[in-house]
């Protein structure tokens, strides 16, 4: 009878080291997904600088359906931001009425824009793609100088995506970016000062390659409109700020002296 019970015990410890090892090497749902290269672009437009971020997401590899990817959270260090888009290879996300795909909150510090799938992403044995992109506008992205050289640094733009997957219950994950493509389009007669080594010019679009995400702040680029001549009523108003600071009273008789001066 003792010998029974030594070696029902021995059964039982096997079953459960067993267990231990089956669920250590069971799969995270969602471990099936990844995100493909994400592809950022800055445009210097005459309204401020516009960024757009391109995320392909994909899942396979699942031995049977085990859910669907449903939304993502990106956070980007930039406060400024507004007119907050979303598009995926359906079109644009915006709707007339009803709940919206996308929204976005803003600190002191940060922005984090939130983006509900149109259509959610399957993790299933066959492979399924979805591919978001975000837009919006924020001219902190950039700064001038006292010589007028503009300078774009697009740190922070590609931040891993925060998403959550839908199956027996609701998990939230983050997926690493592995690979990022940076883009800047600069206005026509713009001539380039600076450009970070690797990156390359070509009818003034500037092309980052094979980057990871923390690389974006070491992209440093700066330009000029292409003309030395500054505009005039610039060079007027950047004279009378200088003054104010030691006459404040002088504000009001230049202001109307120069709207004299415009008027002839």
């Amino acid at each position: 009878m003792k010998r029974v019970l030594i070696i029902g015990t021995i059964l039982l410890i096997i079953a459960i080291f067993l267990g231990i090892i089956s669920d250590a090497n069971a799969q995270f749902v969602g471990d099936q997904c990844s995100v493909g290269t994400v592809h950022v672009e800055n445009s210097i437009l005459s309204s401020g600088i516009h960024t757009k971020i391109t995320y392909p997401f994909s899942c396979s590899n699942a031995s049977s359906y085990e859910g669907q990817m449903t939304k993502m959270i990106i956070t980007v260090p930039y406060a400024d931001i507004s007119g907050v888009s979303a598009t995926d290879q359906y079109g644009s996300m915006k709707v007339l009425e009803g709940p919206t795909y996308i929204k976005s909150e803003s600190t002191e510090t940060d922005t984090t824009i939130g983006v509900i799938f149109r259509k959610g992403l399957l993790i299933a044995n066959e492979d399924n793609s979805y591919t978001l992109s975000i837009e919006f506008d924020s001219n902190a992205l950039a700064k001038e100088d006292s010589n007028s050289v503009m300078s774009l640094t697009p740190k922070g733009l590609v931040p891993n995506p925060k998403v959550t997957i839908i199956s027996k219950g609701i998990t939230e994950t983050t997926i690493p970016v592995e690979n990022v493509e940076y883009k800047l389009v600069l206005p026509d007669g713009a001539s380039v000062q600076k450009i970070t080594s690797g990156c390359q010019l070509d009818n003034n679009v500037i092309t980052c390659q094979n980057l990871k995400p923390d690389d974006l702040s070491t992209i440093e680029i700066k330009w000029t409109s292409g003309s030395i001549t500054q505009n005039p009523i610039k060079i007027v108003n950047n004279i009378k700020n200088k003054i104010v600071k030691f006459l404040p009273g002088f504000s009001d008789t230049f202001n109307n002296l120069l709207n004299k001066i415009l008027k002839k």
